[in-house]
């Protein structure tokens, strides 16, 4: 593959990398709710905020090793997401809540 390939392949994780790290910076803005004084004192854990916090964690951790790994194990893995995430999605929807 080229470099104008090579050059797009870093573009796109560079692209994800940056969602996440706003998703993670969304995340714990939204979960921290100030007080008068600016200081943290948590909030309601059980809403958006942390579903944010959480997807955008994962989402980082799964892109750092990729920054270090060939093209070809990208392009594998971005196969195998393509397909996964629309299925994990319908089974986490129709999975009974308790």
């Amino acid at each position: 593959m080229g470099s104008f390939s090579k050059q797009k392949y870093k573009k796109q994780l560079l692209f994800l990398f940056f969602i996440a790290i706003v998703g993670i910076i969304f995340g714990i803005f939204v979960m921290c709710k100030s007080d008068i004084h600016y200081v943290c004192r948590g909030g309601d854990y059980g809403g958006i905020d942390l579903a944010f916090w959480i997807i955008s964690t994962s989402l980082l951790l799964s892109l750092l090793p990729l920054f270090f790994l060939k093209e070809a194990i990208y392009h594998a893995w971005r196969r195998f997401a393509l397909w996964y995430l629309p299925v994990a999605v319908v089974l986490i929807s129709i999975a009974p809540a308790s």
